[in-house]
């Protein structure tokens, strides 16, 4: 996971992830766009976007969760949300943050408590996910918030978590033959075509580069592989030499088929056995080592192989289904006023 979206996960909690209305719901919105005339109409910004049983939403905390999600919507694609979405994913972003109050005001309530040191102990396991310090500050101050603001949210999330286990996870139950049933309803869904694990070293090279910047980047690249031949540790490397955003992974991309890839960077992956290093490999983002950790064939698994990733997909579809008529519960007591218009 990148940092970046390491930091989006913190900021929301798990459950309102779950409970958040499909993106494609968003999308198949077919409410008119505003006209050019309401959108020259300034109106002032409200202080608070909401109040919950007496506890205020700031506005600037709805800009930052706005912004956030925005950027999940459009999936790091260039632009902006179109105006007709806007209003929707408002609404969806202040529900969602009254959602994450009242699980935390419940969570309160009911007296969970993390234990002394857990948050530091978390902070100090996703400071450890960035490649510098920098990159973490500056990651920070692009989400417009500070690490004292998001030890608090650290907080909450682990508190709110605590709450939704209890009142909710524990009492779902999926048993194998749930799981046998619908792996029969959904072999198709299980077909695993031909894939591989693999780390990679990037030394970028800009559109347009000369001869010299090209020579000194695929010179760095040579050696670095004479260290990796040498016996040095390829994702150790990585972390310290790659210019990609798998860097703080040690340049681990996961597993991937074939089309997912560049041409060139894919045709040397699927050539390479487990284990094996690749030569230089130029693509149109500039010079790659690769090391292929796995290569498995075109198949179809057995039940076994799946089960655990069945067994989740389950469990996760009932936790989302118990959370509405949990969450509507909790509003249905609870005194909420939102200001935005």
């Amino acid at each position: 996971m990148k940092p970046l979206q390491t930091l989006k996960k913190i900021m929301m909690t798990a459950v309102i992830v779950v409970i958040i209305l499909p993106i494609t719901a968003v999308a198949d919105d077919t409410a008119s766009p505003k006209t050019a005339a309401a959108e020259n109409v300034a109106s002032p910004q409200p202080v608070n976007v909401a109040e919950v049983n007496g506890k205020v939403i700031a506005y600037k905390d709805f800009e930052r969760q706005l912004e956030i999600f925005k950027q999940q919507v459009m999936r790091g694609q260039a632009g902006q949300l179109p105006d007709a979405l806007m209003d929707r994913a408002k609404t969806q972003v202040v529900d969602q943050m009254i959602a994450e109050e009242l699980l935390y005001q419940e969570s309160v309530k009911q007296g969970f408590k993390l234990e002394d040191g857990f948050v530091d102990k978390e902070l100090k396991s996703l400071k450890g996910r960035f490649s510098s310090d920098e990159q973490y500050q500056q990651t920070l101050k692009r989400m417009k918030m500070t690490e004292d603001q998001l030890k608090v949210q650290i907080a909450r999330q682990a508190t709110i978590r605590k709450l939704i286990e209890k009142d909710v996870v524990s009492k779902i139950n999926i048993s194998k033959e749930d799981a046998q049933k619908y792996f029969q309803s959904n072999t198709a869904k299980f077909h695993q075509a031909e894939r591989v694990r693999a780390q990679h070293i990037l030394i970028k090279v800009e559109t347009g580069a000369d001869d010299q910047k090209k020579a000194e980047a695929l010179n760095k690249l040579k050696d670095i592989k004479k260290r990796i031949l040498a016996g040095e540790d390829f994702g150790k490397l990585a972390k310290e030499h790659s210019e990609g955003p798998s860097n703080v992974r040690e340049g681990d991309l996961g597993y991937f088929t074939r089309g997912r890839m560049v041409k060139p960077f894919e045709d040397a992956a699927f050539k390479l056995a487990p284990n094996e290093v690749s030569d230089i490999v130029e693509t149109q983002f500039g010079y790659h080592l690769i090391k292929v950790l796995d290569h498995q064939p075109d198949k179809d698994p057995t039940f076994e192989e799946v089960e655990p990733r069945i067994m989740a997909t389950l469990r996760n579809e009932k936790i989302q289904q118990e959370m509405e008529p949990y969450l509507q519960k909790l509003r249905e007591n609870a005194k909420i006023q939102t200001f935005l218009n």
